[in-house]
């Protein structure tokens, strides 16, 4: 298998040499009490969710070595979608995009790592931000009876109070979700906008919306219809 390599110098590259680094991602092992690992559904044979997407690791990102291993482990459980609540920036590349996000989280927020497990930008590539074996931040107090302990945290960029995603940033989105569904057995029903749980915010903005329509989009690519795997308490429920 052809391996991909990423170049970045961030400094400049006067003067410096150009580092190359597998972009390869791997899954990160989760600890034993999550039980075991890839334990997947009897997804149909040659549905993308069998194939993980594109996905530029945090050493070909450059990414600072945050704290997040003293945070507690992840098992996940279900999926939270944000807005990087920002204009896009077509001149920033999603490896400058990804390391001003880290610097601003741990210097500015005072937080161990980027917070977001998953980054898409607006050309629907893909990173790698924190260890998805480690939680996200969480800095809202949810007020809705929704379980988030074990949250994969994933952030598209642009402002969704401003403008809809891109079609390349949710197909990667359906494709990104459906296959770590596929994994660790997260039931479509369990896609949820930062909103559903914290009633506080408007993130994601727009793509709340679209939140039902892409849990049916994942269900069919997982070709199990979620009623027959899970129950939960919807949002509506919730209030």
């Amino acid at each position: 298998m052809a391996i991909l390599y990423f170049g970045f110098c961030r400094h400049g590259c006067r003067g410096y040499f150009v580092q190359l680094i597998p972009s390869e991602y791997a899954l990160p092992a989760l600890p034993d009490s999550c039980g075991p690992a890839e334990k997947r559904f009897a997804t149909a044979e040659g549905s993308v969710c069998n194939t993980a997407p594109s996905i530029m690791s945090r050493a070909a990102w450059g990414a600072r070595k945050g704290e997040g291993e003293t945070l507690p482990p992840l098992c996940p459980n279900a999926f939270a979608l944000h807005h990087t609540a920002m204009e896009i920036d077509p001149s920033s590349s999603i490896g400058e995009t990804m390391r001003t996000m880290q610097d601003f989280h741990i210097d500015g927020r005072g937080w161990e790592d980027i917070a977001y497990h998953f980054f898409i930008d607006a050309n629907g590539d893909i990173a790698e931000g924190r260890r998805l074996s480690r939680k996200g931040n969480i800095t809202t107090v949810p007020d809705r009876e929704i379980d988030i302990s074990g949250l994969i945290n994933i952030s598209l960029e642009g402002d969704f109070t401003q403008a809809d995603p891109t079609p390349e940033q949710l197909k990667s989105l359906n494709h990104l979700v459906c296959w770590l569904s596929n994994i660790y057995q997260i039931p479509a029903a369990r896609i949820y906008g930062h909103k559903d749980y914290y009633s506080g915010t408007e993130c994601p903005g727009r793509l709340e919306a679209m939140i039902p329509g892409i849990r049916e989009s994942v269900e069919e690519m997982l070709d199990q219809p979620v009623e027959n795997r899970y129950t939960d308490t919807s949002p509506d429920e919730a209030d």
